[in-house]
């Protein structure tokens, strides 16, 4: 016996498969497109109940994705880093990257509540009627709080 430590198994090089890809790109499309749905659904829902509803809502789901996509999309980098770990067979790697998910979306949730009380100021500095507006702070409440 030699007195050399063993090597490491040689990396085996995979040719990435577009099975492969889709099946790690489709939570992260899915997680993205839910508020979009959730908007579409939101507004056909409340088409019935006039234009100023209609556009408060419309709207309004349009800018919570604003204010929420900057923390989601930064919890998505962390997906891509877990399936570059997990492709490499490191999974024990990846417990750190939930940690860090957890504590960025405890820290978004907490600046978004704080953020709260400033919906509607910031609404009325927009250009909406006064109908829309009122609408609009409700339903961006409402979806900022889910």
């Amino acid at each position: 016996m030699s007195g050399a430590p063993p090597s490491a198994p040689a990396a085996v090089a995979t040719r990435p498969s577009l099975r492969a890809l889709a099946a790690l790109a489709l939570p992260m499309v899915l997680a993205r497109a839910t508020q979009s749905v959730i908007t579409f659904a939101d507004t056909y829902q409340i088409k019935g109940h006039g234009a100023d509803a209609l556009a408060a809502v419309a709207t309004g789901g349009i800018n919570v994705f604003l204010i929420v996509i900057l923390p989601m999309g930064t919890c998505f980098i962390l997906q891509s880093f877990v399936a570059q770990r997990v492709g490499r067979g490191e999974r024990e790697q990846t417990v750190r990257y939930a940690w860090y998910g957890l504590a960025m979306a405890a820290a978004a949730g907490l600046v978004a509540l704080l953020a709260l009380p400033a919906v509607r100021p910031v609404i009325g500095l927009l250009g909406f009627e006064p109908e829309v507006k009122a609408l609009m702070g409700d339903y961006m409440l409402i979806r900022l709080l889910s």
